[in-house]
């Protein structure tokens, strides 16, 4: 399987989605693999709302209990579960390169069971359809559905920022989660300022990291277009700046994170050519 799974240990402070945004739409943009995003939140979440500009073909507020990860749990339970079945309940994003699954809204806690039991089911079905399944679960320990998804995972991201507080908790094993312990696991610090006195490089030394600590650094014209969600136009009209722009290094260093989730599956990806979409 190529189950990536965007984890953090604090809800809201460790740009998890931003992140995983940012990575998936890059290597839609650059590399010839299939991708499909989601997430384990309980409702319409930022993930969905950084591309909602996109679903123009049809009204989820109407049809989103027959779509999405609800239609798929009930293949799974009726074993009609398959590749194509993932592919029929998604949302396109960039074109045989980017499909968004979008999550559950059933509020009652039987259902919210029930996805957990399908979901090592939908994961399989994902890794048949897609080159890579890249799924933002619920920071903490706390959320079933998300430790389904984190156990079943190939990759972690570990998603921290440069709060010494939260780095401290995460280094000591206070704020951690044991499936890292048996887990092939990246490290970024999202919404990175490379000014900081807590450099990576820094907080690599003070916490005697041995493996590259990788960034995203802050990029207020990104943190923008996901509010306005209108993330794939951000990177359509941005992806080819050069060193002199001011997103240069939020592209560059998210790209090299994108690469470095590559070549921890052992994967190969060839780049697709200029101007291909």
């Amino acid at each position: 399987m190529t189950t990536i799974a965007f984890w953090g240990p604090r809800h809201g402070q460790v740009a998890t989605t931003s992140n995983l945004i940012a990575v998936a739409t890059g290597i839609a943009m650059k590399h010839q693999l299939s991708s499909l995003v989601s997430h384990t939140h309980w409702n319409r979440s930022n993930l969905e709302l950084a591309f909602k500009k996109l679903e123009t073909s049809r009204d989820f507020h109407l049809t989103f209990s027959d779509f999405g990860i609800d239609a798929l749990e009930r293949l799974a339970k009726s074993n009609r579960l398959n590749a194509e079945a993932i592919r029929s309940n998604t949302t396109p994003l960039v074109q045989g390169k980017l499909d968004l699954l979008h999550g559950t809204t059933k509020p009652d806690e039987y259902s919210h069971q029930q996805i957990s039991n399908a979901m090592p089911a939908i994961l399989d079905a994902a890794d048949k359809a897609y080159d890579l399944t890249f799924v933002d679960v619920n920071s903490g320990i706390g959320n079933e559905l998300s430790n389904v998804v984190l156990n079943s995972s190939d990759l972690v991201v570990v998603c921290l920022n440069q709060n010494v507080s939260l780095l401290d908790n995460f280094f000591n094993k206070t704020e951690y989660h044991e499936v890292l312990n048996d887990k092939k696991f990246i490290i970024v610090l999202g919404n990175y300022h490379a000014d900081s006195k807590y450099s990576a490089k820094n907080i690599a030394r003070k916490y005697g990291v041995k493996q590259k600590i990788h960034t995203v650094p802050h990029c207020s014209s990104y943190m923008d277009a996901i509010n306005d969600s209108n993330a794939l136009d951000f990177f359509l009209r941005n992806r080819n700046v050069n060193k002199k722009h001011e997103t240069w290094e939020f592209f560059n260093n998210s790209a090299a994170l994108g690469d470095a989730i590559i070549a921890a599956l052992g994967l190969k990806a060839e780049e697709q050519e200029e101007g291909e979409e």
